[in-house]
């Protein structure tokens, strides 16, 4: 039966009128999850800050595992609707979270809310913003970051459809460079992709699983672990926001921060201790994550190195912006151009061929 099943499944398409509906009935509810969580609790601005980014992996488990109760049994989501689901929400749940709405909107307005306290801002700086970047009526300006007015949405048309069409061609121009270089990293490089397995194994059936769950949703320990990590997550958020419920010390101080000496660039060790973290920590390339804690030291040491050669002391986090020695920022940047360089350059020979069928 679950053979047969697949069978259908292959056959039937994905992108269904109930794939797109229940994929942005669940966008606008983490929406609104993160709306709470980040601007108006204020949890943690670090990390669950991302919390659209990574729930999407949750969403499609539970999905699946729905599919698994009787009413589900004969009218279930196919392994395609499941998977578009988890593409629309993988490509729109980060846009709406702290990371880029949240700091887009406010960031395009705000120039005409601190004029007021800037008079000369009015000959020097707002003639040279175009009319379409953002709102400029006075009421709207102050209804945005003082509250208790309704959204002029007429105002809001041209700004947020002259943005929209910079999102649309950010994404058409990052899937057409991802369209050039898949056959390069898939067969030629043969990267490995971990983060993918995870939809995959929810949703792939082994024909021993009962419902027509996969293979991942129905493995028991699976659940257990998700329920683990949330009582950990949910507690300690809990605690924030009720005093008397007891704290699960999720980021504990391990070092407090020296405010004197090299020791300063140390700055304060506290580890982030999140279940999600080291679950994406587990999927993620030995090479991978060798390089991510052996740089962050590499960092530390030349910030320690800096205060000792006779910088002020401070926070390794303090020298943003700053183009002094060790300069991270501006080190970071140059690594990704390296990078990217290093990326082009072994992608020559597939990349000469793609120009060669284009010409």
């Amino acid at each position: 039966m679950s053979v047969v099943r697949q069978e259908i499944d292959e056959r039937a398409g994905g992108v269904t009128t109930r794939a797109v509906v229940i994929a942005f009935v669940l966008l606008t509810v983490l929406s609104v999850a993160a709306f709470y969580e980040s601007l108006l609790w204020r949890v943690d601005w670090s990390f669950t800050s991302s919390v659209p980014a990574v729930a999407q992996f949750n969403v499609l488990v539970l999905l699946a595992a729905a599919m698994a109760l009787p009413v589900f049994a004969r009218r279930g989501l196919t392994r395609r609707e499941l998977l578009t689901i988890y593409s629309i929400l993988l490509v729109s749940a980060p846009i709406v979270s702290l990371g880029i709405l949240y700091w887009m909107l406010p960031k395009s307005i705000v120039v005409y809310y601190l004029a007021r306290a800037n008079p000369a801002w009015e000959t020097t700086l707002l003639p040279h913003i175009p009319v379409w970047f953002a709102p400029s009526d006075p009421a709207a300006v102050e209804g945005f970051f003082i509250g208790r007015a309704s959204v002029p949405w007429l105002l809001w048309v041209t700004p947020m459809a002259a943005w929209l069409s910079f999102a649309v061609a950010l994404f058409i121009a990052t899937s057409c460079l991802l369209s050039l270089l898949q056959r390069q990293w898939i067969q030629h490089e043969r990267l490995s992709y971990p983060m993918a397995q995870i939809p995959l194994e929810t949703i792939v059936h082994d024909g021993s699983s009962a419902g027509g769950r996969g293979r991942l949703a129905a493995n028991k320990a699976l659940w257990i672990g998700a329920g683990i990590s949330f009582a950990l997550t949910f507690l300690s958020a809990l605690s924030v926001r009720i005093p008397s419920v007891p704290e699960v010390p999720l980021t504990p101080l391990i070092i407090a921060r020296q405010n004197v000496g090299p020791l300063a660039g140390l700055g304060a060790f506290e580890p982030y201790l999140f279940p999600w973290l080291f679950a994406l920590a587990y999927l993620i390339p030995k090479e991978l994550s060798f390089s991510c804690w052996f740089f962050w030291l590499v960092r530390l040491g030349l910030t320690v190195a800096a205060i000792a050669a006779g910088h002020e002391p401070q926070d390794p986090e303090e020298w943003f912006g700053d183009p002094s020695f060790p300069a991270p920022y501006f080190q970071g940047t140059g690594a990704l151009l390296a990078l990217g360089i290093w990326g082009l350059w072994t992608a020559r020979k597939h990349l000469g061929r793609v120009l060669r069928v284009v010409l």
